[in-house]
């Protein structure tokens, strides 16, 4: 068989690079598809876990209900918390999954939000800013390999990420899921307690979402960082 096709690719040469040729053209086609696919939801994910960290860090939001006497909504503060830090993480693994079939260079955008997300994972995992929720990048990755499961759509079976409600009853009932959650849900506290300073990772990680949010917007709607205010009290110096 292996020789009959190899008589056949040297009787018709022009079919075999043919073939070729509308192979890589399916391929580079798709590549803009995979782009759009994780767009919009990476984008819902960032903007949950860039308002979660305003009111954080801004609004008062952990001393309202932290300590508000229902223990559901005290729960809920810290479970949710780490929970929209978890969702984005999750979003960027299956992204970086299909980024092989990325061409970043034909892609200006694509290649400026993966970008960004490589900044985001930095200040996760420097130690160069103070604060909660420092992550080394294997770190990030294991938990947004957690976060991924299998949904069904029209197309099939897909990728997709957990879901709050999954999330927190994993939490519960897997003690090896809510191992690598524990000292994330004990650092939510501490936040409340925290001055600009000492918030300067989250502080960080907000302004870098709206720079996310920036180049994921749809182009017919407002800039997501118009009329919105940076955190960050030392804005870092951009790489050379």
């Amino acid at each position: 068989m292996a020789d009959s096709l190899t008589s056949s690719a040297r009787r018709h040469p022009h079919h075999t690079d043919g073939s070729r040729r509308i192979g890589r053209r399916c391929q580079c086609q798709g590549r803009p598809h995979i782009f759009r696919r994780y767009q919009d939801p990476l984008r819902w994910a960032a903007e949950s876990l860039q308002s979660r960290l305003y009111n954080v860090i801004r609004c008062g939001f952990l001393p309202r209900y932290l300590h508000c006497g229902d223990p559901e909504d005290e729960r809920y503060v810290v479970d949710n918390t780490v929970y929209v830090l978890a969702e984005y993480l999750g979003w960027v693994e299956l992204l970086r999954r299909d980024h092989r079939f990325l061409d970043d260079k034909a892609d200006k955008n694509a290649g400026d939000v993966l970008g960004i997300i490589q900044r985001i994972h930095e200040t996760l995992a420097t130690d160069s800013l103070q604060g909660p929720f420092r992550l080394f990048r294997g770190q990030q990755r294991a938990i947004g390999e957690l976060m991924l499961t299998w949904t069904e759509s029209p197309a099939g079976r897909i990728r997709d990420v957990r879901g709050y409600a999954e999330f927190s009853y994993l939490l519960v009932k897997d003690e090896g899921f809510r191992s690598w959650f524990a000292r994330l849900r004990a650092e939510v506290p501490a936040i409340q307690h925290t001055d600009d300073h000492g918030n300067q990772r989250l502080s960080q990680l907000h302004d870098d979402l709206l720079d996310l949010l920036d180049l994921l917007h749809p182009r017919e709607s407002p800039r997501p960082s118009e009329g919105k205010s940076r955190l960050a009290v030392r804005r870092r110096r951009e790489r050379q």
